[in-house]
């Protein structure tokens, strides 16, 4: 009975899966979060420089 069900490696693969996904999630808000930040300092500078 030393064999893993097949169900294990299943589980185990959506798993990996749904934490890079997640991973990924992070990254990409973190970075639109980051791009929208300096865009705001951007125009905020923009408009005081006139």
């Amino acid at each position: 009975m030393n064999r893993q069900p097949p169900r294990e490696g299943v589980r185990l693969l959506l798993t990996a899966g749904a934490i890079v996904l997640a991973v990924i999630l992070v990254v990409t808000g973190l970075a639109v979060i980051g791009g929208i930040f300096i865009a705001v300092i951007a125009m905020s500078n923009v408009g005081s420089n006139k």
